[in-house]
């Protein structure tokens, strides 16, 4: 179960939070500059590898090269149209762009590849809240929330979109979880409430 939420945090870390370049140090540089090179080698070997394409993919995109991540999924995705994991990669990297409907039309493609895809849910709720669909967002992060209960970023996601609807009640009790679960952002959101409700 530990493994399958880390799997789970990590691609949605991978999907839809890439490091900006502010952020990356020289070191995360060398390090993804290692996996490019290392990819690129497979490639030159083996054309038709889907997964070197989606993998150098990730290290374009944790660079901060969103357009280059997009170019190698989409040849993942060509060569390999089966794999949901290159779909909800380049969604991310349409998420990072701001361009929130290639995004869900990519975390759409790999739900249908895989229905019980919990990042893809995730990744397609946070889209939706964007461009102020809650109820859509909404109902992904309770299909998140059902495949991955462990996971505090759908919690913490499904309290912000609760937050909007004016649904306070559900928020907190979303974002209670998200703190019981780990995340001090839910910690911090639930103290707001709260605070809120005491000044009345």
């Amino acid at each position: 179960m530990i493994k399958k939420r880390l799997a789970g945090l990590a691609a949605a870390a991978v999907a839809a939070a890439f490091l900006s370049s502010c952020g990356r140090t020289a070191i995360e540089d060398a390090k993804y500059d290692a996996k490019i090179d290392e990819m690129t080698r497979v490639i030159k070997s083996d054309p038709k590898s889907a997964a070197a394409y989606n993998n150098r993919g990730n290290a374009w995109a944790l660079k901060g090269e969103t357009d280059r991540a997009i170019k190698d999924y989409t040849r993942a995705i060509a060569i390999a149209p089966e794999a949901p994991e290159a779909y909800n990669n380049r969604g991310g990297a349409w998420y990072e762009k701001k361009e929130y409907g290639k995004a869900i039309e990519d975390f759409g493609a790999a739900i249908a590849l895989n229905p019980d895809y919990s990042s893809a849910y995730y990744n397609r709720a946070n889209a939706y809240f964007y461009k102020k669909l809650y109820g859509r967002a909404t109902d992904d992060y309770n299909r998140a929330a059902i495949l991955d209960p462990d996971n505090p970023l759908i919690r913490y996601g499904l309290g912000r979109t609760n937050l909007e609807r004016g649904l306070t009640d559900r928020a907190l009790g979303d974002f209670n979880m998200a703190c019981k679960l780990g995340m001090s952002q839910g910690c911090g959101e639930a103290e707001k409430i709260l605070e809120k409700r005491r000044e009345q």
